[in-house]
């Protein structure tokens, strides 16, 4: 049931979150470790086995070792912004990236005063045309737009489109 990969993907998932924690600042991963983690997890589940315990067993561990991994380096990072408003993205593999750009996407909406989208609800979209310059902004998606000059014409979600017509800055076609 345990071959070698499974038993050094455990290894490698304990040594780097111990590692993790020795560390003040984001350690350096290798650029696919989560997705090997995530097969390794896929692979577990599906495998056929009359050790069904120890199979069990081995996914609770891992995807809870994987989300705390994930929790500290988010933390981590978040914890740098906090302090000086940056975040070292060298350090950061591409799926966390994307789940700092959709939190910093969401904190940027609250201190400007935006509403932020409840999700489950469906997004719309709509084309607008911009009336006047307006500079790139993070978008209800969490997706980033423009920057764009006047008579520009964008794909937005429904609620920003709203947003940006009340304030005289586009026109939805």
């Amino acid at each position: 049931m345990i071959n070698d990969k499974v038993t050094e993907i455990l290894k490698e998932l304990t040594r780097t979150l111990l590692r993790e924690y020795e560390e003040k600042k984001l350690i350096q991963l290798d650029r696919y470790f989560y997705q090997r983690l995530m097969k390794c997890i896929s692979k577990l589940r599906s495998s056929p086995t009359d050790e069904i315990k120890l199979r069990e067993h081995l996914i609770d561990f891992l995807t809870k070792r994987f989300r705390e991994l994930i929790t500290v380096r988010m933390c981590k990072a978040m914890y740098s912004y906090a302090l000086d408003g940056s975040i070292e993205r060298n350090f950061l593999l591409p799926e966390e990236k994307q789940i700092l750009d959709i939190i910093l996407g969401k904190i940027e909406k609250l201190v400007q005063g935006q509403r932020i989208e409840i999700h489950g609800l469906k997004r719309e979209y709509r084309i607008v045309r911009f009336l006047k310059p307006y500079p790139r902004f993070v978008a209800s998606d969490s997706l980033s737009y423009g920057p764009f000059a006047a008579e520009d014409i964008a794909f937005i979600p429904s609620s920003d489109a709203k947003d940006l017509k009340e304030r005289e800055i586009v026109e939805i076609i």
